[in-house]
């Protein structure tokens, strides 16, 4: 249900919002490895921990996230030249029933400004109305301005729901809604 989906996103590129494919786990390791090093406050893990992951591990994911389903997808976008220029996923963390979570999002520095962000939210939020979801939610670390605001651009409220980011228990991340049914 969810194979392909080309946007133009900047007058002189077109991009390619798809899911991984099972062969890709090299490519989703690489992408998400630069994702780290350029934004280690925006996410979870970090980069030493995930460096650190076994191959077979690359392989594992991208096999699970081409199966795709109700439960999970990852996206990435890619260029006409093939290249990755942004990653995305989706989850939900309570199995079915639960809200699904807007996870791992990142856009190459120079596809930033370029619609590719707003393009792999609106692919998430896509999927997650498809598979029954009523809302998205998410987690954004409390001083990423950019971040916060692209969210918001999309539709998202913050809630007064406040976590430390497991990467860096120094810092916070808010929670953030999406109102499935309003688009």
């Amino acid at each position: 249900m969810f194979g392909s989906y080309r946007r133009a996103v900047a007058a002189t590129s077109d991009v390619t919002i798809r899911r991984v494919r099972a062969d890709e786990g090299l490519r989703l390791k690489q992408l998400r490895l630069s994702a780290l090093l350029d934004t280690p406050s925006a996410f979870g893990r970090t980069h030493a921990e995930e460096s650190a992951y076994p191959d077979e591990l690359w392989h594992d994911r991208a096999t699970r996230a081409a199966e795709g389903g109700a439960g999970s997808i990852t996206l990435v976008a890619e260029t006409a030249a093939g290249d990755w220029v942004g990653l995305v996923g989706g989850y939900r963390p309570d199995g079915d029933d639960g809200a699904p979570e807007l996870v791992s999002m990142w856009v190459a520095p120079d596809a930033r400004g370029t619609g590719v962000a707003s393009d792999l939210v609106e692919t998430v939020a896509d999927w997650a109305r498809a598979t029954g979801a009523h809302e998205l939610h998410l987690w954004v670390t409390i001083g990423n301005d950019r971040a916060a605001a692209l969210y918001r651009r999309c539709g998202f409220v913050e809630l007064d729901d406040f976590q430390p980011l497991p990467s860096d228990p120094c810092k916070n991340e808010q929670r953030m809604r999406l109102d499935l049914s309003a688009g």
